[in-house]
């Protein structure tokens, strides 16, 4: 099973490990206004860094394991027909097995 990443902003972060629970799919946009929650696989998350969150001084990626996550997991195409693994559900704190912060780029 791979493990899939999902990006944060420090204060999104803040408010997920307060709660125990996100719903915040990307940057700006909630699982409501989006669908699913937005993650990578390990190979796509420097490339998602790069290009939504290149701008910003510092970022959370987490690492969760799909197993642990109470919700779907899908594969589906990007606009360039990439695979993204996208979560139709809420994540879980339970579902994060690592927390990284860095900067993009």
């Amino acid at each position: 099973m791979r493990h899939l990443h999902h990006i944060m902003t420090l204060e999104d972060w803040d408010r997920f490990e307060a709660s125990g629970l996100s719903v915040q799919s990307t940057r700006d946009r909630t699982l409501a206004e989006e669908g699913f929650i937005h993650c990578s696989y390990t190979e796509q998350v420097e490339g998602t860094l790069n290009r939504c969150y290149g701008d910003l001084d510092d970022v959370v990626v987490l690492t969760l394991d799909p197993g642990r996550l109470d919700a779907d997991v899908i594969d589906e195409p990007a606009a360039d027909g990439t695979q993204f693994p996208h979560v139709y559900g809420p994540l879980t704190l339970g579902a994060v097995t690592e927390v990284v912060r860095r900067k993009p780029g």
